[in-house]
């Protein structure tokens, strides 16, 4: 892995392991306890992320929040019992745990998250029972965003949804960019500016025509 790339993993494990010991300290309760695993990353780990931080479990070295609670569980911290589905039950927290004890939440991760509006796909346009998707093919300007992407042909058509989607997964994945304490902001870099932001050159058409002589000639 590049260096980037670790440095976005550990960005993510940091968030995730943050936001894990948030809920377990100043969120959940002990008679909320025993909880199923996928219910408590849904309801209260997700919910501790600081505003515009998204942290997808697949982008993760853990790959899932199973194998995530594994690990903790292996620390002391948490007690699970593994269910017929392969997903797991937190049947305790050891609130005496030194890591618990040491743990301070911070305050931006205690305030509620921002209700967001499902997005509308504005690709799609239906005309009575006829449903028409509107998609683009990127310009080869946009390649780098695509690079890790095994399904993306030169060809391939997205909508506009699918398309704001790998962008916002590629600046991400790249750190650099991103303005120190506000993960909504990123910079312009000359990469970013080429491939986002230049304009396009304007074809310049040369009008070809007869001189004044040669139509004088012409006409004669």
């Amino acid at each position: 892995l590049s260096p980037v790339c670790l440095g976005s993993l550990r960005r993510a494990a940091s968030q995730m392991i943050r936001a894990f010991f948030t809920a377990i300290k100043d969120k959940i309760e002990d008679s909320e306890i025993p909880i199923l695993g996928s219910d408590f990353y849904s309801n209260y780990v997700r919910v501790c992320f600081p505003r515009g931080v998204i942290v997808n479990m697949k982008d993760t070295k853990w790959s899932t929040f199973t194998s995530f609670l594994k690990e903790r569980a292996k620390t002391g911290i948490v007690s699970v019992k593994a269910q017929a589905d392969d997903g797991l039950v937190i049947v305790n927290i050891n609130r005496e745990h030194m890591d618990y004890t040491n743990f301070t939440s911070k305050v931006e991760d205690l305030e509620p998250p921002i209700l967001e509006k499902e997005e509308v796909d504005a690709g799609l346009k239906t005309f009575g029972s006829v449903v028409i998707s509107q998609k683009y093919r990127p310009n080869g300007r946009l390649a780098p965003i695509f690079e890790n992407l095994e399904e993306h042909k030169p060809n391939s058509l997205y909508t506009r949804k699918e398309l704001r989607h790998f962008f916002v997964r590629w600046l991400r994945k790249h750190p650099e960019l991103m303005v120190p304490l506000d993960n909504t902001l990123f910079r312009v870099t000359p990469e970013l500016y080429r491939m986002i932001l230049k304009p396009k050159k304007k074809k310049k058409y040369r009008l070809r025509g007869r001189s004044s002589e040669t139509a004088k000639a012409h006409r004669g």
